[in-house]
């Protein structure tokens, strides 16, 4: 899957940062048709597993939010028309 990924905000680390939109490409690529619900639960677990700590990710094409969150850990990012909002409570 090479859908173009687009970060819209970010105060994580780059290389944070990059490896969060791979596994979201991973996960969106395991689900056909994609579940939304299911791409952020594979995504969850992925992100958690790597960087410990409880994560919350939030995916869809229409949503809004005000978080809280423990910095330099948030990321807002699109890969091709699906948005993405993890953070690390």
């Amino acid at each position: 899957m090479d859908l173009p990924v687009v970060i819209k905000y970010t105060d994580m680390p780059a290389g944070q940062a990059n490896q969060i939109t791979v596994f979201a490409k991973q996960a969106l690529s395991q689900n056909t048709p994609i579940i939304e619900k299911d791409v952020a639960k594979i995504l969850k677990a992925k992100v958690e597993k790597q960087y410990k700590g409880t994560w919350q990710c939030v995916i869809g094409r229409h949503f809004a939010c005000s978080v809280s969150y423990e910095l330099k850990s948030f990321i807002y990012f699109y890969v091709g028309v699906t948005g993405f909002l993890c953070f690390k409570m």
